[in-house]
């Protein structure tokens, strides 16, 4: 009895607390639920009737929809037609008076610019901070990317801007952010009319992270960025220029087959700072002999990932070696496979003996089972003094994605293989198997 007395006691005291909560509470609340999700609180009560409307976050998201897409590998007009309304829809009812976060993410393209121009004009014109702009490429049809629009009123207020998949030219992307004076974050990929980056000379700039993911030929920042901790781009860039980041501490470089050195000399100031740095390695495990000679001593190095396009006969390993010793702080090594040709058998006797004293994670990307994996594997721990983990995952790494295994049985082959792995390592070294996605995962200690 006193039981039950006590559950309504502690019910009510909950029901009391959130009705005698102020409406700015509550629309903080509300915010941070997805925003489907804070729609379908219109029916609680009169009072929480309008009250989503008011949210500060527009993420449309349609994850259950992309993921429906993707598995059927086909895109139906219904589809964009439904997400498109429900935009519109939102955006008819939202009173809210300035927004935080205006994040679309669909399969739209130039056929879709004017719906997408109007919503960009709303987001503008309530001063968004955040704005997300992702029109995911047709699975089948290439159609022309959207255009991101000439008009600029209200760009001041940016904080972070993120285009994929949509398309705005060198010039028209300079003018742009150079009236977004309190931009602290961009990132664009896959804009194919994007040929050169360029940041004018000016006053310092706000930029904390900047990502350019497509093969833009040169990028030039003449302005100041005394902020700028993170700083990736990938491609054929042939110049780079970067006035000044003097708190650069996450570098990411991807897919870039021409000579390294054209974009590392410009950079090198940064890496006995650096925390974090991923890079290519498009001649296998011969362009570590290469590259490392170039570096200075990366004291500070936590975590180093390594994508290798094995594609030629290289088994040398010691180029790894010679690498991770560079980085005397080094806790994490991550090395990504992308299998381009033939498989070439690892000569183990060449590898040299070293024990690097701080590394205690080590991850391999792109398992398959084969005996090179399982060599691969163990030298990985064989080069720790106290490793504690590692982790196998058998998504291959492919360009800018994953794709798994086409066939079941490869899938539970190499399994298999990777759980043999736990009688071949020390007890104490933790074993853990990532399948298909960062959700499945095997843990065997």
């Amino acid at each position: 009895m006193a039981t039950g007395s006590m559950m309504a006691a502690t019910s009510e005291e909950t029901v009391d607390w959130i009705s005698s909560a102020p409406d700015d509470v509550l629309i903080m609340v509300l915010s941070r639920l997805p925003l489907k999700e804070a729609a379908r609180t219109s029916i609680l009560s009169r009072r929480y009737r309008y009250l989503w409307t008011h949210s500060t976050k527009l993420d449309f998201d349609a994850s259950e929809t992309l993921a429906r897409i993707l598995d059927d590998m086909l895109i139906k007009e219904n589809d964009r037609d439904e997400y498109m309304s429900w935009v519109d829809q939102v955006i008819v009812a939202s009173q809210a008076p300035v927004l935080d976060c205006f994040r679309v993410r669909f399969y739209l393209d130039s056929r879709h610019s004017d719906k997408i121009d109007s919503w960009i004009k709303f987001a503008l014109e309530r001063r968004v901070q955040s704005l997300e702009l992702v029109m995911i490429s047709d699975l089948r049809v290439l159609y022309p990317h959207y255009t991101f629009p000439s008009f600029t009123c209200g760009v001041e207020f940016l904080t972070s801007l993120d285009l994929v998949d949509v398309d705005i030219t060198s010039e028209g992307l300079t003018c742009l952010l150079s009236k977004c004076l309190l931009l602290e974050k961009f990132h664009i990929a896959r804009s194919r009319n994007l040929n050169h980056f360029e940041i004018a000379a000016g006053p310092p700039l706000r930029l904390k992270c900047l990502s350019i993911l497509w093969e833009v030929i040169t990028i030039t920042i003449s302005a100041p960025t005394p902020d700028l901790l993170s700083f990736r781009f990938c491609g054929g860039v042939k110049s780079l220029h970067i006035e000044s980041a003097p708190k650069l501490i996450d570098l990411f470089i991807n897919r870039h087959p021409a000579p390294l050195s054209l974009v590392l000399r410009p950079l090198m100031h940064s890496f006995s700072q650096l925390q974090t740095l991923s890079f290519s390695l498009f001649m296998g495990w011969k362009k570590a002999i290469r590259i490392t000679p170039l570096l200075p001593e990366m004291t500070c190095l936590k975590h180093l990932t390594l994508r290798v396009y094995s594609f030629n006969s290289d088994t040398r390993l010691h180029g790894l070696t010679s690498l991770i010793k560079k980085a005397p702080s080094l806790q994490r090594l991550t090395i990504k496979m992308s299998r381009l040709g033939a498989r070439v058998k690892l000569k183990t006797k060449r590898f040299h003996k070293y024990s690097h004293p701080s590394l205690r994670v080590m991850e391999l990307r792109g398992f398959e089972g084969s005996t090179n994996d399982i060599e691969l594997a163990l030298y990985l721990l064989s080069i720790a003094t106290l490793p504690e983990k590692l982790i196998i995952d058998l998504r291959h790494a492919y360009l800018d994605g994953y794709y798994a295994f086409e066939e079941r049985a490869k899938l539970e082959g190499a399994v298999n293989r990777a759980l043999e792995l736990r009688s071949l390592m020390a007890p104490e070294v933790q074993l853990v198997v990532n399948l298909l996605a960062d959700s499945q995962e095997a843990c065997m200690d």
